[in-house]
């Protein structure tokens, strides 16, 4: 890396991949002195400092804005919950300067989707933006900020008559992952933290990379926190076979055993309810590829169907209910079939801590989720859902983008 470059006349761009305080740094500047960069060499500096949470997309970068005003129109006043993503993308006006100690040159802040042209030689350099620009006009401004003060005050209703039960501190509900593919720096794979009152708790969808989030969202709690919330983890519940929704089992599992395989008490198994194809993977991966899962169990999401009865039950039924009654404080577990792909569910709870819970996975709208929603296993109507998490989906103006 220190063959002087002075006079190379093929070196027209430099990608730096570094801290910005080492970029500025006088050190840095001497190290590319000393390599013999030209002065019409061309940079791209990426960095967290210059690529922010920049969001190039417009349809999340319009949901974000929604979630803003959300946040103004509920009337905080302190730290705001939600924070609008800066632009991305290609090299505009605002991100491309000079720099004192690379006089002369056109640096570049790395951006998402940002392009350079290497050939042909007439269209060398960085390439405009491709992406519709982000403005957001004064008249959907305001259609914005209507729909944010009536979901405001529809959500302020329900609190007040909630049937919610439990309320005891420590619960919660954390999107860990959602509605993302693949993982990126925006989000992560599918994944929903549901911790109950009594410090328990269950995951519903563990894509890849569910453990790091995890720990990354309690780092600042102590090195014990992450043990302490794995130990907690009592059930998980995967709503479908596609990888982004379920890729982070292996790890789960391994991390379990590595934490919590020290202590005195025995590991209890985990209960894992799962399509078939998805538990038939899991043991095989255990069998062939790691020996070093915690225990575990698994139920097929197909046996806990809302049209089956008690008289269906077998005793790992039995004991799988029991376990999310004891353990969760959960009751009336019910799934159903969805449009989505093979083997697809959705699901349906009582919980003690946060009342009639329903979860589509990223599905088409359902009327048998509907229907399971308000069955209950003992026959009466269930009239109030009090949470209902419908993953991945579009609204009704943005037809063309679902397309």
């Amino acid at each position: 890396m220190c063959k002087n470059l002075e006079g190379d006349a093929n070196l027209h761009l430099i990608a730096h991949l570094v801290p910005e305080s080492l970029f500025t740094s006088t050190k840095y500047t001497s190290f590319l002195q000393r390599l013999g960069v030209r002065g019409n060499v061309q940079h791209i500096v990426v960095n967290s400092e210059r690529g922010g949470d920049a969001q190039p997309f417009r349809t999340p970068y319009l949901n974000a804005y929604k979630l803003c005003e959300a946040d103004k129109v509920g009337g905080g006043d302190g730290d705001a919950v939600f924070v609008l993503p800066s632009g991305g993308g290609g090299v505009e006006a605002d991100n491309v300067s000079s720099n004192n100690n690379l006089e002369g040159d056109k640096i570049a802040d790395g951006k998402f989707l940002m392009e350079y042209n290497v050939v042909p030689l007439s269209k060398r350099g960085f390439v405009p933006p491709s992406i519709p620009a982000k403005k957001i006009g004064e008249e959907e401004q305001q259609l914005i900020r209507g729909e944010c003060g009536s979901i405001n005050a529809t959500a302020n209703s329900n609190n007040n008559s909630s049937n919610v039960s439990g309320g005891g501190e420590g619960e919660e509900l954390i999107f860990l992952g959602t509605g993302s593919s693949v993982p990126c720096i925006h989000r992560n794979v599918s994944s929903i933290y549901v911790k109950m009152s009594n410090s328990n708790s269950i995951f519903l969808d563990v894509g890849e990379g569910t453990v790091g989030q995890l720990a990354r969202c309690f780092q600042g709690e102590g090195v014990g926190t992450l043990t302490d919330r794995l130990r907690g983890v009592k059930a998980v519940y995967i709503s479908h076979p596609h990888a982004d929704h379920h890729l982070g089992l292996n790890q789960l599992l391994a991390e379990r055993k590595r934490l919590l395989s020290d202590e005195s008490e025995e590991l209890q198994p985990l209960l894992i309810i799962a399509p078939g194809h998805v538990l038939s993977w899991l043991e095989g991966y255990g069998k062939n590829v790691c020996d070093e899962f915690c225990p575990w169990v698994g139920v097929d999401c197909a046996r806990l169907h809302f049209k089956k009865t008690a008289a269906d039950d077998d005793e790992a039924i039995d004991s799988a209910r029991r376990k999310l009654a004891d353990e969760l404080g959960i009751t009336d577990f019910v799934t159903t079939y969805v449009t989505h792909c093979y083997a697809a569910f959705g699901v349906a709870f009582t919980s003690e801590t946060f009342g009639r819970v329903v979860y589509s996975g990223d599905c088409r709208p359902s009327n048998q989720l509907i229907e399971a929603a308000r069955s209950s296993r003992s026959g009466n109507a269930i009239e109030v859902v009090d949470i209902c998490i419908h993953e991945a989906t579009f609204e009704d103006g943005l037809k063309v983008s679902e397309r």
